[in-house]
Order: structure tokens, then C-alpha cells, then sequence
């Protein structure tokens, strides 16, 4: 079985992190969205940069909104 890593996004540096741990908001102010394989994790980061011209991500909600777009596709 492949390993899950915890999927999160910081609205305040506009990034995505991967974390292997369980903590729903790390002390850097990463909020989760999901766990996932890292290919799945690279999967969205890649669908994102591709949405957003690899440029500033959108705030968490939109972010969230995307993810589950994403998620069900």
C-alpha cells in the first residue's frame, strides 16, 4: 500500500505542503484538504498551476472549491 500523505495549503503563503503526520493544521498555518498518495498530491498541485498560470493560488475557500472539483472528477 502506498504511503498517504496529508494534503494542505497555507491561504496566507499561497503554497501547498505535504505532511506525513496527522495534524489537521500544522504550526506553519497549514489548513488539511484530504489524504492522498504523493501522486495524487502532485496530481492537484499540477492541475492547479495549470488553472492559475502557475501564479498566485486563489484564497482557501476557492482552493477547497477546486479540490473537490478535483477530488470527483
Amino acid at each position: 500500500m502506498n504511503e498517504l500523505y496529508l494534503l494542505e495549503y497555507s491561504e496566507e503563503q499561497r503554497c501547498f505542503n505535504f505532511n506525513n503526520g496527522n495534524s489537521e493544521e500544522n504550526s506553519h498555518g497549514y489548513k488539511s484538504l484530504g489524504k492522498h498518495t504523493w501522486e495524487e498530491c502532485t496530481a492537484f498541485i499540477e492541475y492547479m498551476k495549470n488553472k492559475y498560470n502557475d501564479s498566485d493560488y486563489p484564497l482557501l475557500d476557492e482552493v477547497k472549491k477546486d479540490y473537490s472539483s478535483f477530488t470527483n472528477q
